[in-house]
């Protein structure tokens, strides 16, 4: 069932050569199958990014800021707000705005927030019911933030259509697999 599949030149160019055949090629490919992998995780994980909004459109919720929790690892953290229908939300913050965090812990705040990765949110805006601001959202900076992390990630697709060009160039001349059966397609 399998074997149509090596007799093809993608099998023998991407899988074959670089990794079964006796070659010195084998170091090269692999390095750069891990640059490949390491371009396609970095395209992924930062592709998920969401234009953003301006303020008067992002969503907001009231409620009692309580307590803070930062992870060791890095400057994220989360705090939990006390909603008025009681339901307690989650909601992303950095560790640099723990100023304002304090001065707010167990007052009554609005929040405009706006989304993170995979379905969170983060504080994009935090101010008291009297309107006091502590935390101001700067649309401006938010779409270029955006335009850059798309920059990136065009330059990341291009990193990995020329890496698997590099690793075609690589590979096209060389031991070809032992003689498998023909099989027609049609």
């Amino acid at each position: 069932m399998i074997n149509w599949f090596k007799n093809t030149y993608f099998y023998i160019i991407f899988i074959y050569r670089p990794f079964i055949a006796k070659s010195g090629k084998k170091i090269s490919s692999f390095f750069l199958y891990v640059f490949l992998i390491v371009c396609l995780v970095f395209y992924f994980v930062m592709s998920e990014n969401h234009m953003p909004k301006p303020l008067n459109e992002l969503s907001s919720v009231y409620g009692i800021a309580k307590e803070r929790n930062y992870s060791l690892k890095n400057s994220l953290g989360i705090m939990r707000v006390l909603l008025d229908n009681k339901k307690e939300m989650k909601i992303g913050i950095i560790k640099d705005d723990e100023d304002i965090y304090k001065i707010l812990e167990g007052e009554k705040v609005k929040i405009f927030l706006s989304p993170g990765v995979s379905q969170s949110f983060f504080v994009a805006q935090i101010q008291s019911l009297n309107g006091d601001i502590y935390k101001a959202y700067n649309y401006e900076e938010q779409l270029e933030k955006y335009y850059n992390m798309k920059k990136f990630n065009n330059f990341m697709l291009f990193l990995i259509f020329f890496t698997i060009f590099m690793i075609f160039l690589v590979n096209k001349k060389g031991e070809m697999p032992p003689l498998l059966k023909t099989y027609k397609i049609f």
